[in-house]
């Protein structure tokens, strides 16, 4: 027998009424709001009049019914015209300066707020009636798309906005389509207490398909986080806060609860081995996830298991951090790369009981509590400031991480959401000039374009998003965006939804859309995945993973484009073999047609991948800070096999040994120093692998310093590839520090030199390496060679063919030369989908002999070797490789840049040599022995 349940629409009638009554009665009818309390210096209830736009602007305001209850909104006028007329922040100050503290996150302590909270508790905390729920059938929405004019083409569009049951703080993509939001209850006050939502993404509209859904624990699920378990199907939620006599009291719990989407209820997990209110969970390589930070967890991280259980990371201290929502990203090693609200960053190594080490120091323009973040493509981060408006790139796909700024937003966007897109736009909406105040907002979709680096204004929505908004992509393209308020001056118990540009044609009308009609629906790293499609020849295949949204964080965001090859209409796409490229968890399958329009999306299941593929072409350091930064790299045919320096009750100082190593691994001659850091205290040591052997991972002991250090060595089967057990040499230093586990080449790759600090001793030290290119088995591009120059008579020498890896390009060359070219080798560079350098330049195997001088010639950034002009008789004489820009990884265009020539004058001029139908050029072939006798190129295709 069903309970007696009150309609919620109803409720809110009656609540209104019943507050109306209780103020009348207590003689009070206006809001009296003292100052709010210290930690929420800016916060305020829900908007009752007209608000100052803090420009001279003025604001309408709507009554607007529902459901029987009259509520207060303001309505920007004009916030297109508001936005654009705010000039740029005066101050770009590079220093770090004293955050203040995030607002809004205290409770409103007045008499309405004491009624509200009584309701929820006696009233609202009742068993909900469920909606009706969706049939999970083809999706209603998005079929036919209105027309919106032609603007829609080049600026998206917004639907109306539609109510919502509560104020989406939190809000997740479930595995079969629906959208997990809590965060208040259903009248808007802050507390994950009482209810939550999930909403049928298939359904006609965003007010329909709803369910709302009691929260039958104890937890109180506000200001947690959240993310979805590999392979369960189940949404993750750590922490939260404490509901306590009407009211969230802002403090930690340590509950952990699960959302079953198969079941429709939460379920108490595990407990956290500490409180965390403002946390953040990120999932690894090996399925499990990774938290750390919010408020009473700010000591340790702690990792959740896949059986449930909790590991405490003693040995990672985080107490210097702060502890609100870290922003924290997956390195393709599998550790954490991460940094707080006033820009400290760091490294964690999950590890060793947890190892953290400090990274370069964020400029504070570009960070703060309410700033925005998107992994657009692996390893490189979006970071969008807040306070002011600027913008920068961070790449962690390098051994230490870089930080480029990039053209600002429009205006400042405090509290706005970063979302990645289909095509790889990121998108930002949402935010204000102030911190959750009606200043300057910006109520337009703003898009930054990976291609071309700039930002591009939007249609513009509804409602303010300000504190507590979400912004979440859904399977088919467009983005959810909803909440804001608990406290805040609007209450926005709604979602309205952008339609990106990217779904019109030039009329503004529906743009065909390709079709997704099967594909596999688990996959692993490495694995091929198959779709059958319809709509033509698609341009991309791409993986994103599905949403966890909350405070601006958008918890394990990424974008993956997939190398593919399509036959008609199936597509056969490889899945990187890194599983911490492609972390386990759930994706939205796209492909994008030629015009780069995408499908309705398929959400597929990515399992865990095989330990041994995780990795990168170097190591994490062990060590600290001190010192200055070293790089010590063997020549482009040579190996790491051993190390040499000096060492006492720590290591002084230490240099690679190096050989040179024939096609099968073979050692050609015997080991070579190749320089040296740090000191010289200590004795005199040298640690070599055996013959035909490499190094291959490195452990130790350290904390400021590097006490202590062991190198492990595997047989060689090729210059960047292994196999077999490692073996470990004799440990060099002393027992000072704390010991490290071995950290490894990725992919059995083999070490090619050392990098780290060093003053007076080595202060941290990790191992570069090379790799074979496991995706290599699968060269979904055609390579094509041109003509050779050179060998004009005389003996040629033995041909050589230096290859790129399939997710580089060559982007230059080195080698040596004096009156000819004696010796060359490629120098690759890893890019994304939209051709942009992801990787530093790396020699990948070399021809020819010592002798001449060292040389290199680097395309610049974002550009690849496409041709070269050259002079030759009996051997090749002199080189100058030609660049053009890159416009994806397989295709160049624009200006050409001519580089440096090296060498002689001797023999004659040769027409220029050139990849054909604007391919990059994949690596170089020819011939040597003594000295490079003829040169060509190999050329990538598509």
């Amino acid at each position: 027998m069903k309970p007696n349940r009150v309609p919620r629409h109803s409720r809110a009638a009656a609540s209104a009424i019943l507050v109306t009554s209780l103020l009348a009665a207590c003689g009070g009818g206006s809001d009296n709001r003292g100052p709010a309390a210290s930690s929420n210096p800016s916060g305020s209830g829900t908007s009752a009049g007209s608000v100052s736009s803090g420009n001279g602007g003025s604001e309408a305001t709507l009554q607007k019914e529902q459901g029987g209850s009259s509520r207060t909104e303001s309505a920007i006028a004009g916030s297109e015209g508001v936005a654009s007329s705010i000039e740029s922040p005066s101050a770009e100050s590079d220093d770090v300066t004293t955050r203040k503290e995030p607002v809004g996150r205290s409770p409103e302590g007045d008499m309405l707020d004491n009624v509200s909270n009584w309701l929820a508790e006696h009233l609202w905390a009742a068993p909900i009636e469920p909606a009706v729920q969706s049939s999970r059938g083809p999706s209603l929405r998005m079929a036919v798309v209105p027309s919106y004019g032609p603007q829609a083409a080049t600026q998206g569009a917004w639907t109306t906005p539609r109510s919502w049951p509560l104020i989406a703080i939190h809000a997740s993509l479930m595995p079969d389509g629906r959208v997990a939001t809590y965060g208040t209850n259903a009248n808007g006050q802050q507390t994950g207490r009482f209810i939550y939502d999930l909403w049928d993404s298939d359904a006609a509209d965003l007010d329909v398909g709803h369910m709302t859904l009691p929260n039958t624990t104890s937890t109180d699920l506000f200001c947690n986080a959240q993310t979805l378990i590999p392979g369960a199907g189940e949404l993750f939620l750590a922490g939260g806060d404490n509901f306590v006599n009407g009211h969230t009291t802002n403090s930690g719990n340590n509950n952990s609860v699960i959302l079953s989407s198969s079941a429709k209820t939460l379920r108490p997990g595990n407990n956290l081995n500490r409180p965390r209110w403002y946390g953040t969970v990120t999932t690894m390589a090996d399925s499990r996830i990774f938290i750390n930070g919010g408020s009473g967890g700010t000591d340790r991280p702690e990792v959740r298991e896949k059986n449930g259980t909790f590991t405490f990371l003693n040995g990672a201290d985080t107490t210097p951090f702060d502890y609100f929502y870290p922003r924290n990203f997956l390195t393709s090693d599998n550790r954490i790369f991460g940094f707080d609200v006033v820009g400290r960053s760091y490294t964690i190594d999950p590890r060793d009981g947890g190892y953290v080490q400090r990274q370069t120091n964020l400029v504070s323009d570009f960070v703060s509590s309410a700033s925005g973040a998107a992994m657009y493509t692996p390893g490189e981060v979006l970071q969008v400031g807040a306070q002011t408006n600027r913008v920068m790139k961070i790449s962690i796909n390098k051994p230490t991480p870089t930080f480029v700024e990039v053209p600002r937003t429009s205006t400042n966007r405090v509290w706005g959401t970063a979302t990645v897109l289909p095509d790889g736009r990121v998108l930002m909406t949402g935010g204000s000039s102030q911190d959750n105040k009606l200043v300057n907002v910006n109520n337009s979709a703003e898009l930054w374009n990976p291609s071309t680096g700039q930002w591009t204004r939007g249609a513009v929505g509804t409602h303010a998003r300000l504190y507590h908004s979400i912004a979440l992509l859904l399977p088919d393209a467009t983005v959810l965006v909803a909440g804001g308020g608990a406290p805040g001056p609007l209450t926005n118990t709604n979602a309205e939804r952008y339609m990106p540009s990217y779904l019109f044609d030039s009329t503004g009308r529906a743009a065909p859309r390709p079709q997704i009609i099967s594909a596999t629906e688990t996959v692993a790293p490495g694995q091929m995945l198959t779709m059958g499609v319809a709509g033509g020849n698609m341009s991309q295949v791409v993986l994103i993973r599905a949403g966890s949204v909350t405070h601006s964080v958008s918890f394990d965001q990424r974008r993956i484009v997939l190398a593919h090859q399509q036959t008609g209409s199936t597509i056969t796409a490889h899945v990187p073999t890194n599983g911490a490229i492609v972390p386990p968890g759930y994706y939205l399958l796209f492909v994008l047609d030629a015009n780069r329009v995408p499908s309705m999306a398929k959400i597929i299941q990515v399992n865990e991948g095989n330990p041994q593929n995780i990795g990168a072409d170097w190591t994490g350091t062990i060590g600290g800070t001190g010192g200055s930064p070293f790089t010590l790299e063997c020549s482009a045919d040579e190996a790491l096999v051993g190390i040499h320096g000096s060492s006492g009750a720590v290591v002084d100082r230490v240099g690679p040994q190096c050989v040179r190593v024939d096609a099968a691994g073979r050692w050609m001659g015997e080991p070579v120093n190749r320089g040296a850091a740090g000191g010289i205290g200590g004795g005199a040591f040298a640690r070599t692998c055996a013959r035909n052997y490499g190094v291959t991972g490195m452990s130790g002991r350290s904390s400021n310093l590097v006490y202590n250090l062991q190198m492990s060595c595997s047989p060689l089967v090729t210059i960047q590839q292994t196999s077999g057990i490692p073996t470990p040499l004799a440990s060099v230093g002393g027992g000072g520090g704390v010991q490290r586990a071995l950290r490894s080449c990725g992919l059995g790759g083999v070490g090619r030199g050392l990098y780290g600090r060093s003053g007076g001793m080595v202060d941290a030290v990790g191992l570069l390496c090379r790799s074979e290119d496991r995706a290599n088995a699968f060269p979904f591009f055609a390579t094509s060679n041109t003509i050779t120059h050179g060998a004009a008579g005389g003996e040629p020498g033995p041909a050589f063919s230096l290859s790129c890896q399939s997710d580089e390009v060559l982007a230059g060359v080195s080698g040596a030369a004096g009156w000819v070219l004696d010796r060359l080798s490629p120098l690759c560079v890893k890019v994304d989908a939209e051709g942009k350098w992801t990787s530093d330049p790396m020699a990948r195997g070399a021809a020819g002999s010592l002798n001449g001088n060292m040389v290199a010639r680097l395309c610049p950034s974002g550009q690849a070797v496409s041709g070269f002009v050259s002079r030759s008789g009996w051997l090749v004489d002199r080189l100058a490789p030609t660049c053009q820009p890159l416009v994806s990884a397989g295709r160049v265009s624009g200006a050409t840049t001519v580089l440096a020539g090296f060498g002689g004058n001797g023999g004659g001029e040769n027409p220029g040599v050139v990849c054909d139908s604007g391919r990059p050029a994949h690596g170089v072939i020819g011939r040597a022995n003594g000295a490079v006798s003829s040169i060509g190129l190999t050329c990538r295709g598509d």
